[in-house]
């Protein structure tokens, strides 16, 4: 029996619809591809899949695509939300002393 060749591809999927529940901007897709069938794989987009499948980009793409990655997502929503969150405390005890007088 001859063997069958395998042959493997992996992209990077863009996927904004899965921002607004999972944090998720980037994705892996991984395609194997061989004379009886095509498979596909999602896998999370982080930085040890991306220096193993992309090990030929340089540095300072990695550090871009990992800014799309789900934890500097959150880690940016969350520096978004500091200020509000101080500026909403310092109305509210504002507010409770003007009441307390």
């Amino acid at each position: 029996m001859a063997e069958v060749k395998a042959e493997n591809k992996v992209v990077v999927l863009l996927c904004p619809l899965e921002l607004n529940n999972k944090f998720k901007l980037l994705e892996f897709l991984n395609i194997e591809k061989s004379a009886l069938s095509i498979n596909y794989k999602i896998s999370s987009f982080d930085l040890k899949t991306l220096s193993e499948i992309y090990s030929h980009l340089h540095a300072t793409v990695k550090e871009l695509l990992l800014q799309f990655s789900p934890d500097a997502i959150i880690s940016m929503q969350q520096k978004l939300r500091e200020p509000f969150a101080k500026q909403k405390a310092a109305l509210f005890r504002e507010i409770h002393s003007l009441h307390c007088c």
